[in-house]
């Protein structure tokens, strides 16, 4: 399904609570739309996420510490893997569960928006639909 105009209004009122912050989020996500046009674009109260059919890429304002990088107007975007991944530009990675490692990390302005995030995105996406596969597979062969 291709994603419209009016979720591009979501956006900008979802990170209208940090109005600098709004063009880069079209930017990121105008990238996003292009690159999978297939996922779910779901905004809750704290996120905008893309689903495909689960998470895999959210983007949200870093309005409280816990970065030691964040600066005024910028947005954290969080992704999962199946390893860690070790790079200068992860403000953090926790492992929830085993095998599962929860990414953060800052954008800061549009040249963070490079092929690097996008593949680390990609990733995610790959990993998401694995993850969803075995537990369909689980689920049958438990019936």
């Amino acid at each position: 399904m291709p994603h419209t105009k009016d979720e591009l209004l979501e956006i900008e009122a979802f990170f209208s609570k940090d109005p600098e912050c709004v063009p880069l989020a079209r930017k990121l996500f105008t990238a996003l739309f292009a690159r999978y046009p297939e996922a779910q674009l779901k905004i809750s109260k704290s996120q905008a996420a893309l689903y495909e059919p689960g998470p895999f890429c959210m983007v949200w304002l870093p309005e409280h510490g816990g970065f030691k990088r964040r600066t005024p107007h910028c947005l954290a975007l969080t992704f999962g893997l199946g390893e860690r991944l070790e790079n200068s530009r992860i403000e953090q990675a926790v492992e929830p569960y085993p095998n599962r490692w929860t990414h953060h990390l800052l954008l800061h302005d549009s040249a963070d928006l490079d092929e690097e995030l996008f593949c680390w995105i990609d990733r995610s996406r790959a990993f998401k639909q694995e993850c969803l596969r075995r537990r369909r597979k689980q689920s049958d062969d438990k019936n």
